[in-house]
């Protein structure tokens, strides 16, 4: 399923919710009229686990189409229907811990926001240069006499332009330029809080309540997620371009898209407590989306 907005899979019942707080304070609804908002099925655990249903986004990032819009569940009848209390919006920042053999330290969510879910072939766009001018640069040198041998007609063409004519014509070559993870699906996302986004420190993505991800930011969050990995630019999918924020942004875009993502910040000051804090917690989750020598 495609996602449109931050709100995610289950955004159609966020805004179903949202349009009711004025009018009652208390929603019963069938397990059949929620899938009938939804247009899909509800999983199978939404009718056989009570802990489906429970307030906290820390392990259930779905329910933050209730909770992110001031409703709790109150009421539950596992496979007929559910009853939502409106609550009103809690000041209070949902929260996770997470623990080293030596210390705890909390983190808070913050809201991302999808401008653009599932772009593709993004590296087309990169139409500055021709093909004969890319291969005269040193990081493509190794490829000018196959280019030139294969496509001699094509020399003019701008660069993207020439490799989505071959990408589409199943010619493979075309990968010959790109970085590992430059032609896969990517978003467009950015952390919403003007504040948190002016804030270093480190951060962690939260999946169906696993770390998926431990990074670190010694500037700000906002550069280092809104303005880097959380765009990716045509130059970015290229072999000089930034592999590792192709791939962050990938593993997120297929995350989001599947269970949905959250993101929570732990602000800190010192650079050398956020570097030794960020190594400890690495190796006390052993996250799947880190990479050994490479820094979020």
């Amino acid at each position: 399923m495609t996602v449109s907005s931050e709100k995610g899979k289950y955004g159609a019942l966020q805004d179903y919710l949202r349009s009711k707080i004025t009018e009652q304070e208390e929603i019963w609804l069938t397990f059949g009229e929620i899938e009938s908002i939804l247009g899909f099925p509800l999983p199978r655990s939404a009718s056989t686990y009570n802990a489906w249903w429970a307030n906290e986004m820390k392990s259930h990032s779905h329910a933050r189409a209730w909770l992110e819009v001031g409703f709790k569940v109150e009421g539950l009848k596992l496979g007929e229907s559910v009853k939502f209390k409106y609550i009103g919006k809690s000041e209070t920042p949902n929260q996770i811990c997470l623990k080293t053999a030596y210390d705890t330290y909390t983190f808070a969510y913050t809201s991302l926001h999808f401008n653009n879910i599932n772009e593709k072939d993004i590296f087309a766009r990169k139409n500055n240069r021709t093909v004969e001018q890319t291969i005269d640069h040193h990081r493509y040198h190794n490829l000018k006499d196959e280019v030139k041998n294969l496509y001699p007609s094509k020399l003019s063409l701008p660069l993207g332009e020439f490799l989505l004519e071959l990408k589409e014509s199943d010619d493979l070559f075309y990968q010959n330029f790109l970085n590992r993870y430059g032609d896969l699906e990517y978003s467009s996302f950015s952390i919403e809080s003007k504040e948190e986004k002016n804030l270093k420190g480190l951060y962690t993505y939260i999946s169906q309540g696993e770390v998926k991800y431990i990074g670190r930011c010694l500037d700000d969050f906002g550069k280092r997620i809104n303005k880097g990995y959380g765009v990716i630019h045509p130059k970015n999918c290229f072999k000089d371009g930034q592999a590792t924020n192709c791939h962050l942004n990938a593993l997120i875009t297929k995350e989001q898209k599947s269970n949905e993502i959250s993101l929570y910040l732990l602000p800190m000051e010192n650079e050398a407590d956020i570097k030794e804090t960020e190594m400890a917690l690495i190796s006390a989750y052993n996250p799947e989306w880190n990479i050994v020598g490479k820094k979020g």
